[in-house]
């Protein structure tokens, strides 16, 4: 993305370089990106083994796992 497009901007060569901040927050943007799918699996599996574990009463009892863990695995 940054090497292929920011080349026909740059004025120095210089400009090329790409900047600490940029790399990190680009970085961790990326990193996001990747791990976010594996974090909402584990998310189901561990809401589905409490479903599995309180069969009796689950459906019946207001719960909140389900947006505690979106909001656990999605919001890290």
């Amino acid at each position: 993305g940054y090497h292929t497009i920011y080349p026909f901007f740059a004025t120095t060569k210089c400009d090329l370089i790409l900047s600490n901040p940029v790399f990190k927050w680009v970085h961790i943007g990326h990193l996001f990106l990747m791990t976010a799918p594996m974090m909402l699996g584990v998310g189901f599996t561990i809401e589905r083994v409490v479903a599995i574990t309180m069969a009796q009463s689950y459906e019946h009892v207001r719960t909140f796992l389900g947006p505690m863990l979106v909001f656990v695995l999605v919001g890290k």
